[in-house]
């Protein structure tokens, strides 16, 4: 296997996740929301089929980065979830970025909206570094790929 097919295998699976995070929140396009979380069918299900394809992949360095990139996923998941549960049952409904909603929730509504911006923030700049690292052939612990 060429060394650019496996940057390419070991990258797109970060930007996966970066599509999937800025098109169902930040863009708003998504198909189902579950519990808050709005997942688009057309981003969403790629990633989940290119994982459990490759997350045992023969290549080391492409599961390795597989394996971290769902990680990343799961954490926003699991962190929007539980931001979006907390606001929906202090009765201000789902985390949107509508501001017009943010605005008339008053103070509590923007206060949950911050960590969610943060969440959404971190998920996309660990999901370019992962990306750029999986480029450079390094590996999510700073390892350089020896095999290269």
């Amino acid at each position: 296997m060429s060394i650019e097919k496996i940057k390419w295998m070991a990258a797109i699976p970060y930007l996966m996740v970066l599509l999937i995070v800025l098109n169902g929140d930040v863009l708003g396009n998504y198909d189902i929301n579950i519990l808050g979380i709005k997942l688009s069918l057309l981003t969403f299900l790629p990633f989940i089929i290119y994982y459990f394809v490759n997350r045992d992949h023969e290549n080391e360095f492409i599961s390795v980065h597989v394996n971290k990139s769902m990680k990343y996923f799961i954490r926003y998941f699991v962190f929007s979830m539980l931001l979006s549960i907390i606001v929906t049952i202090l009765g201000y409904g789902v985390l949107t970025f509508d501001p017009v909603a943010i605005f008339t929730s008053g103070f509590l509504g923007v206060l949950f909206v911050l960590p969610f911006v943060v969440v959404i923030i971190l998920v996309t700049v660990y999901s370019v570094i992962g990306s750029i690292r999986s480029f450079k052939l390094i590996l999510p612990n700073k390892q350089v790929w020896q095999q290269a």
